[in-house]
């Protein structure tokens, strides 16, 4: 069945076809290609297939994606992060790309669409040594994440222990989150 045009700005909230600029969410946009099919009081109209979604370098790199080189945040938004009672506050998460000055200043989370991103370019091992982050971990979110040279070693409990102790390059995979 063929939904008609809306004619009041609550009729493009949930329509299947056409969406205003105004009504996205936080981690929705606009893809930068996309052309307005027209103006609704002061909103531009575009096609839902034209709304991309955004997620921060740490959700990219969980999906196997790095943002290119060079690319600035496609939107910034205040940071939100669930305090242990379970609110709402405003907390910087450990990886945000952009820094307030001031104390009073919110803090901010930078957002990327897809188009930002590159597939993950697994490092290399380079003499026997396992390539990893700052924390000393490698992430491991995709099986294409893996060092290339190395291997993931599952269902083997004390072998980082064992590693350790025959002086062989090791490092804990990070391969999710539990919440």
């Amino acid at each position: 069945t063929k939904e008609p045009f809306p004619t009041n700005q609550a009729a493009f909230k949930n329509h299947p076809y056409y969406c205003l600029d105004t009504q996205l969410n936080r981690y929705e946009a606009i893809a930068p290609d996309s052309v307005s099919l027209g103006v609704f009081k002061s909103s531009n109209i575009y096609h839902r297939s034209c709304i991309k979604s955004l997620h921060t370098l740490e959700r990219w790199l969980q999906e196997g994606r790095s943002i290119k080189d060079g690319e600035q945040p496609f939107k910034i938004v205040k940071a939100k992060v669930n305090n242990i009672a379970g609110e709402k506050e405003n907390k910087e998460p450990p990886n945000t790309s952009a820094n307030p000055t001031d104390e009073g200043e919110e803090k901010k989370t930078a957002l990327f669409g897809e188009w930002q991103t590159i597939e993950y370019q697994a490092p290399v091992a380079e003499n026997g040594i396992v390539p990893s982050n700052s924390y000393g971990n490698v992430y491991l979110f995709k099986p294409e994440m893996i060092p290339i040279g190395c291997v993931h070693l599952t269902g083997y409990p004390g072998i980082m222990k064992i590693a350790r102790k025959l002086g062989i390059s090791a490092s804990p995979a990070v391969v999710g989150w539990e919440h």
